[in-house]
């Protein structure tokens, strides 16, 4: 897995750069993140931690942001942390929580990586994120470059900008990544809406993927 990772930042154009770590605390962004610091000298990266807190599991919310700092400051990193009510937001613009977590936390990388001047922003979707996105794509209706699904590196225009995307773990599976926690030791929060099957992605994951 390291050394794939190291593959697609070559790849990527990526090595010697700055790079932003969105972390959520979840086994595929904590082991993202440690593979990312340990071969951060090798391949000349610098590092910054970013998370935001959407406050949309109370309590629950705050704790998972607590042990993301935590992980952070373990490691030594600079890090940024935001803040967002997200249910709040939903209902006064009257969109699903999902769209609007996705566009805050976009809002939020962006501004990150404009105030580091980083390369990248790295995301912890792996292999089965990307098969539940193309599903998606198809029922909801898609032309060729939808069907292709998650890439490993992709733009989004952003206040005029180009923000890029990098997925680090795009070709692991779900299940290495958390066997891969399992090896280092390494400690992971797991979130509770995961299960909670009103959520278009949740609902493909849990039923429709199982059925088909």
């Amino acid at each position: 897995m390291l050394n794939r990772v190291k593959q697609l930042i070559l790849s990527s154009g990526l090595e010697n750069s700055t790079l932003i770590a969105a972390t959520s605390g979840g086994a595929d962004s904590i082991a993202m993140l440690h593979i990312l610091s340990q071969i951060s000298d090798e391949m000349g990266l610098e590092l910054i931690g970013a998370h935001l807190n959407h406050k949309i599991r109370g309590s629950e919310s705050d704790l998972d942001e607590e042990f993301v700092v935590s992980v952070f400051e373990h490691l030594g990193l600079v890090y940024e942390i935001g803040s967002v009510d997200i249910p709040k937001l939903s209902i006064e613009e009257k969109k699903s929580i999902e769209d609007v977590a996705r566009t805050e936390r976009l809002k939020f990388f962006y501004r990150t990586s404009r105030k580091y001047q980083a390369s990248a922003i790295c995301l912890g979707h792996n292999a089965n994120d990307h098969t539940e996105t193309v599903l998606m794509h198809i029922v909801r209706g898609s032309g060729i470059k939808g069907l292709r699904g998650m890439q490993p590196v992709s733009t989004l225009p952003m206040e005029g900008r180009l923000l890029t995307l990098f997925r680090p773990l795009i070709e692991q599976f779900r299940i290495d990544i958390e066997e891969y926690c399992t090896l280092k030791d390494l400690r992971f929060v797991t979130d509770s809406t995961n299960e909670m099957d009103q959520y278009t992605r949740n609902h493909f994951r849990l039923s429709i993927i199982p059925s088909l």
